[in-house]
């Protein structure tokens, strides 16, 4: 899990971690990372299109942990 803000962002060593994982996600089409974005930080383009889950809405939490659940029992 990687937890997304401005500040995590604009991390070179963030940065690169991610684009790591998500390109082991991609050459293994398994769940490596599951970012969560706090804020409305611009997103690197290495996870643009990508599944992130969004913990700003109180309102819609269930729903969010829910999808979370799910990507992670993917096989």
């Amino acid at each position: 899990m990687a937890l997304l803000s401005r500040s995590s962002l604009a991390s070179t060593w963030v940065a690169k971690e991610l684009d790591v994982a998500m390109n082991q996600e991609i050459e293994n089409r398994r769940v490596k990372v599951l970012p969560i974005r706090l804020d409305d930080s611009d997103l690197p383009g290495f996870l643009k299109g990508k599944f992130y889950a969004v913990l700003r809405s109180p309102d819609k939490l269930d729903s969010v942990v829910a999808m979370i659940e799910a990507r992670l029992r993917e096989p």
